[in-house]
């Protein structure tokens, strides 16, 4: 478990367990902080009526209801009342999800943290936001010009028909295209990488999964949670610079 002061937004914090990533209010925040210096449920609600800052008047019967309830919910305590795992953890840090890594059935890092800092380290200056977005508008219509051609190179040499029908062979291209397409969805991984490190948010891995049924690379970027809406746009908007 590991709290995080976030920089904008309705909520002040952000809760990492094994459960996920939630946004938490001050006064669950407060909460927590007492149960981890095992207060009992009388001095908890003792000293948050105490407290002038919550205009609501707090019983034991719901500090025992919060705990049993929304405290297990997200993740702080397991279902007989004790407290999870630290994020420092290593086991509970391999099981966070950050939405994606439910889905994933397989997973192997091919990059930690300290490789992809060497590499990211030279790349922030694309990310910076006065002309960020103008280096990503000309990189998608590049894509696509780039994409269509392409397709249509492949429609005359080939015919439609036999793109349909899947009858398209040529072990030249299949040679060429698989290790471009690793190359290119590593790079795009770095893309999320890279402005991710840049807002002191660093990914711990860059790996390989099988997400549902299919094959994909993937960057762990869970901690840019903390971050604030605009700075997350850019993280996730990234993968096309390098796409």
């Amino acid at each position: 478990m590991e709290i995080l002061e976030i920089q904008s937004g309705k909520y002040k914090y952000l809760l990492r367990t094994q459960k996920g990533q939630f946004y938490i209010s001050d006064l669950i925040y407060h909460i927590i902080h007492l149960v981890k210096d095992k207060k009992s449920n009388e001095e908890i609600a003792q000293l948050l009526n105490a407290d002038d800052n919550w205009e609501i008047t707090i019983s034991i019967e719901d500090i025992e209801q919060l705990k049993a309830g929304k405290l297990v919910q997200l993740g702080v305590l397991n279902e007989t009342g004790e407290l999870q795992l630290s994020m420092g953890d290593r086991e509970s840090t391999r099981t966070l999800s950050d939405g994606r890594g439910k889905y994933l059935l397989f997973k192997k890092d091919i990059l930690r943290a300290d490789t992809i800092h060497k590499v990211t380290q030279h790349l922030t200056w694309l990310f910076n936001p006065v002309y960020f977005w103008w280096i990503l508008g000309i990189g998608i219509a590049v894509n696509i010009f780039l994409g269509y051609f392409s397709y249509a190179s492949i429609v005359e040499e080939n015919g439609l028909k036999s793109i349909i029908t899947g009858n398209v062979v040529n072990w030249s291209y299949l040679l060429i295209y698989y290790p471009a397409a690793i190359a290119v969805l590593l790079l795009h991984e770095m893309g999320h990488a890279t402005p991710a490190y840049m807002y002191k948010a660093p990914p711990d891995s860059i790996g390989f999964g099988l997400y549902l049924a299919f094959p994909v690379f993937y960057a762990d970027v869970s901690k840019t949670w903390q971050l604030s809406p605009s700075q997350r746009l850019i993280v996730n908007a990234g993968g096309f610079i390098f796409k």
